[in-house]
């Protein structure tokens, strides 16, 4: 299929007493016909995922930096979702993200589904001249795993005199340390590499998207201050590849600090 990409996975491999699928061989990466074997029966069946990640700083680079259309296509629409396809030692797991304009909180926030872990949003809100970035339940009640709970300040700020901005892009990057960090709590991979770091990117950066299209009122006070509107996000997200991969390399050294 034209612009369609597969991945052929092992039906079942046994480890430590776990039945598990592991890609045999990747074909490609984007917008993917992903096949994944069934224990049970030992047969392939189709699996449809926007995106494989594999296990790769340069692959999950390269294509992450394709993506700022597509996640902008979420902010614009509630019904558009961006489905990744990764595996972890608990087997292939297929974690979708979509936007929810309103409904735990007054601004746009991010839904994740994966067939592994469940259910959440994750919210980011204000606090103070920062943020508090958040990963709920469906009432809205803060998650907890091995005791933490799965909330976090980021870039708690001093009032700007007039005429200065901060720079975004160290802030941005702060923001998608923690949402790895909340991701791989959340999800139960101690593990971090390239495949976390890519998903806790989409993730914050989708956030982003949403809150400066909505405009909500936080993001109207505190965003210009920080230098950050879209051109400048769509900046980051199409920089050059290896340095979207230097930024992979710093989260994952400051995650697994902080994990």
């Amino acid at each position: 299929m034209e612009n369609s990409r597969r991945f052929f996975l092992k039906s079942c491999v046994t480890a430590g007493g776990t039945l598990v699928a592991r890609p045999l061989v990747p074909l490609a990466i984007a917008s993917a016909g992903a096949w994944v074997g069934s224990c049970d029966r030992n047969v392939l069946g189709p699996l449809k995922v926007d995106l494989f990640l594999e296990d790769s700083l340069e692959n999950a680079a390269g294509a992450v930096r394709t993506l700022f259309s597509k996640l902008r296509s979420l902010a614009d629409n509630s019904e558009v979702n961006l489905t990744l396809g990764w595996t972890s030692g608990k087997g292939t797991r297929v974690t979708t993200l979509s936007i929810i304009k309103k409904g735990l909180a007054d601004h746009p926030y991010l839904h994740i589904s994966d067939t592994l872990a469940g259910e959440a949003n994750v919210i980011l809100s204000r606090q103070g001249f920062g943020f508090e970035l958040k990963f709920t339940d469906g009432a809205g009640r803060v998650l907890v795993r091995n005791g933490r709970e799965l909330k976090v300040s980021i870039g708690l700020l001093r009032p700007l005199a007039a005429g200065h901005t901060f720079q975004s892009s160290g802030l941005i990057e702060d923001g998608i340390t923690w949402a790895v960090i909340l991701f791989a709590l959340w999800v139960g991979v101690s593990v971090v590499g390239a495949v976390l770091a890519a998903i806790g990117y989409l993730i914050y950066i989708g956030i982003l998207i949403a809150l400066l299209v909505a405009a909500v009122g936080f993001v109207q006070e505190l965003f210009p201050q920080l230098g950050l509107n879209l051109g400048s996000l769509q900046e980051f997200v199409e920089q050059a590849v290896d340095l979207v991969v230097e930024i992979f390399r710093r989260v994952i050294e400051r995650v697994r600090q902080n994990l």
